[in-house]
């Protein structure tokens, strides 16, 4: 009975001890990948005209063919 109690703790433990570590690499992974995002929001951060009273309009905007400009 002893031995299958320790059996059980010992499994108890490695699972304990995989999620523990993958918990870790999600971690690690979410920063970096934020860091990376907000990294991509500043490299492509489009300056940006106000019109009073309609809102505000990227200043290098291209109308493209479906645009109604």
């Amino acid at each position: 009975m002893d031995t299958n109690r320790n059996s059980v703790e010992s499994q108890l433990r490695t699972r304990c001890n995989i999620l523990e570590s993958q918990i870790d690499t999600l971690e690690k992974h979410k920063t970096k990948s934020s860091e990376k995002f907000a990294a991509n929001c500043d490299s492509q951060a489009e300056p940006w005209k106000e019109v009073a009273g309609i809102g505000r309009f990227p200043k290098n905007h291209e109308p493209d063919i479906l645009d109604f400009d």
